[in-house]
């Protein structure tokens, strides 16, 4: 099945395939589409998009699908419950019984890794394709729009964080995809966190547009210096006024 959303000169196409999805499932996700294409579209979105969508609800099939993803056997400690494949723009979930708002909690984090590929191209930034993942992961989404919120859990777990000097937002920034899967598998979801929480802070607390800004300037690829190093160089203050401003925004 093929869904098409025009909105201006966008076309979103997108294919179910895999086990059976109801229209309830259908219409959050599609309604999830329109909003995240008005959220991206400014970071430059191409006008056609096309996404397929893999369902699966029996463990065994999904066991086998991971365990033919080499990327996945690479980067995951634990089983998933959803990834994004790059080479064929296939987002596969893996639908938990009973359980709708993680189930498209799920979609949405994968159909957010499929929207900031689009943006950014073959260039990964960790922080920024889980953190932006995580971001719409945690909203409620309504014909109106979506509304976001970070869990208490993960606002008690960064607090943490920073007590016991176990992670500085500066190195999520600048880790590479080795460094960021190391640091998640080893301390409680610490990267995962720390993005979530950095994305939510530069698209709800920090000055106007320079979100925007910081996204055109990771798209330089003519620029490699560290994202840490761009920040340090056009956040108003500097770094130091970045991270003070991040943790005066979580209350740290």
């Amino acid at each position: 099945m093929t869904f098409v959303c025009a909105a201006s000169s966008q076309h979103i196409f997108i294919e179910y395939a895999g086990a059976s999805f109801s229209n309830s499932y259908k219409q959050q996700t599609e309604l999830f589409l329109k909003h995240g294409y008005k959220f991206y579209q400014p970071f430059g979105l191409p006008d056609t998009l096309k996404i397929k969508l893999n369902i699966f609800d029996n463990e065994k099939d999904w066991e086998d699908n991971l365990l033919s993803n080499k990327a996945y056997k690479k980067q995951h400690s634990v089983q998933p419950q959803g990834l994004y494949n790059i080479k064929t723009h296939e987002c596969q979930i893996m639908l938990s019984d009973g359980m709708k708002s993680v189930n498209m909690g799920i979609i949405r984090h994968e159909l957010s890794h499929f929207l900031t590929h689009k943006i950014m191209g073959n260039k990964p930034i960790p922080w920024l394709y889980e953190g932006l993942s995580e971001y719409f992961f945690h909203c409620k989404v309504t014909a109106k729009g979506m509304k976001h919120s970070l869990e208490p859990y993960e606002e008690g777990r960064l607090r943490t964080m920073f007590m016991l000097n176990e992670i500085a937002p500066e190195d999520v920034l600048d880790y590479n995809i080795k460094e960021f899967s190391q640091a998640q598998k080893t301390n409680d979801r610490i990267t995962y966190i720390t993005a979530h929480a950095i994305v939510t802070f530069l698209i709800e607390g920090a000055p106007q547009g320079y979100f925007a800004q910081l996204i055109t300037l990771l798209k330089d690829n003519s620029d490699t210096t560290r994202t840490s190093q761009k920040i340090d160089n056009t956040y108003p203050g500097g770094l130091k006024k970045f991270i003070k401003d991040f943790t005066d925004y979580y209350g740290i």
